[in-house]
């Protein structure tokens, strides 16, 4: 029997919800699961709902073959919603961390029971489901006793002008979770001195936030050739400056933090550990007793292969290098000695380093063998991929650094499937290509 589901979130971060949803789903006794992108809708209320039920809601809807009886099925389905923080007593159309609706079968089961009707009542009175739907399957067949019985959801979609019916809305990818890049720097390479405040830091935070963003990495050091250097004093007290502003603010994001200074690290912690998930490490130079030290917190860490910070054009790899050899290597050996150090696996995030210790070929190999990658190494930890506005771009187009965002989302689109996490400039642009591209390749 394949089943058809819808997700719906509007509290917290949104997008993280529908993935940690379709996470637990795929842990069920299901088979050939697929899932369509999110879209944001304006909630549906009440006369005289209270104001704060207004934020807007992500929808998606996925797919899968089960076995599995539906009334056992919905109660599966109302465990995840209790896991991931919906409180088992609430008030209708209230806001929600997540929701998951059973919609239908394929099997034309009907049922009109206190606990399920099938076909969902609302699918026809929900132009976002009969879109994902169209999107997700034209051919399935919808059937209930209306003028719709037996039609398509590509037709029932034309019919009904879904699309035009959607109103303003705005599409996000579910996976790979897209970083945005928040430089509270000077000199970064595309956007130094753009953030640098507190005032613009936080307003740049929100629109990454805004833009879709599940993580945001915050740095106030640059790698760039040539960039400022700072003490780990400048750099700590620029760090603070923008968390404790960051703190006020009641995001939902999780943040990462961008450094590889350990003095800075350990302080930074001591004092955000509450809101700091990710340390984004563009270079492994700790000693033991720093891991052991760092390995006391409940964050992960995400280890990038480079042979030196500030990368330089000449200090590379051999041309005859096997990247995908090499690295894996490097990999297992860095890894190693994380975890006997008391860094947990679970922990570990990998970064292949584009454009450090690489030229700007063996960069643009590595981002076509990524799927190799993956395959080859055989811890399976997640990948995270940070290749935006990076100048091995010039191998493409000579634009400047700040207008690659075209190439930087094309590529981002080309290799989502194969990598875990995206780590981004411009968000909203990566979402729309990979978007776009799952929705041509029909690869959810």
């Amino acid at each position: 029997m394949k089943v058809y589901v819808a997700f719906g979130s509007n509290v917290g971060c949104r997008i993280s919800n529908i993935r940690k949803a379709l996470d637990e789903l795929k842990k069920l006794e299901l088979s050939d699961v697929r899932h369509t992108h999110c879209i944001e809708t304006s909630p549906i209320l009440l006369p005289n709902s209270p104001i704060e039920w207004s934020a807007p809601y992500l929808n998606a809807v996925a797919s899968f073959t089960t076995a599995i009886k539906l009334e056992q099925l919905l109660i599966l389905l109302q465990e995840i919603e209790k896991k991931l923080g919906r409180p088992t007593q609430r008030l209708k159309w209230a806001p929600r961390i997540i929701d998951i609706d059973i919609l239908m079968t394929d099997s034309r089961i009907m049922s009109n029971t206190p606990f399920l009707t099938l076909p969902h009542p609302e699918i026809l009175n929900r132009p976002f489901l009969i879109h994902l739907l169209a999107t997700l399957e034209p051919s399935l067949t919808f059937f209930s006793d209306n003028q719709y019985t037996n039609k398509t959801f590509l037709e029932i979609a034309h019919c009904t002008n879904a699309i035009q019916n959607l109103g303003e809305y705005k599409s996000f990818a579910i996976y790979p979770k897209i970083m945005g890049i928040l430089n509270v720097t000077e000199d970064s390479f595309s956007d130094g001195g753009l953030y640098n405040t507190r005032e613009k830091a936080v307003s740049h935070f929100i629109s990454l936030e805004n833009a879709g963003a599940s993580i945001i990495d915050i740095g106030a050091e640059s790698t760039r050739p040539g960039a400022k250097k700072l003490s780990h004093e400048e750099e700590y007290t620029q760090l603070d400056n923008i968390l404790s502003a960051i703190g006020d603010i009641n995001s939902k994001v999780e943040i990462s933090i961008d450094s590889y200074h350990f003095n800075v690290i350990q302080r930074i912690l001591e004092k955000y550990s509450n809101i700091i998930s990710y340390i984004n490490l563009v270079q492994w130079n700790f000693k033991p007793y720093e891991i052991h030290i760092l390995s006391q917190y409940e964050i992960k860490f995400i280890i990038m292969h480079s042979l030196s910070v500030p990368p330089s054009p000449t200090f590379v790899l051999p041309t005859s290098t096997d990247l995908i050899q090499y690295i894996g290597e490097w990999s297992n050996y860095i890894v190693d000695c994380a975890i006997a150090n008391g860094i947990s696996a679970s922990n570990l995030i990998l970064d292949v380093g584009i454009g450090f210790g690489k030229t700007h070929y063996q960069s643009i190999e590595l981002l076509r063998r990524l799927r190799d990658f993956k395959n080859a190494f055989v811890r399976n930890l997640p990948i995270l991929v940070g290749h935006s506005r990076k100048s091995y771009i010039n191998a493409i187009s000579l634009q400047t650094p700040i207008d690659r965002d075209l190439e930087t989302s094309i590529i981002s689109a080309s290799i989502a499937q194969y990598t875990d996490y995206l780590r981004v400039h411009n968000v909203t642009d990566t979402h729309r290509a990979c978007v776009t591209h799952n929705i041509m390749n029909q690869k959810y």
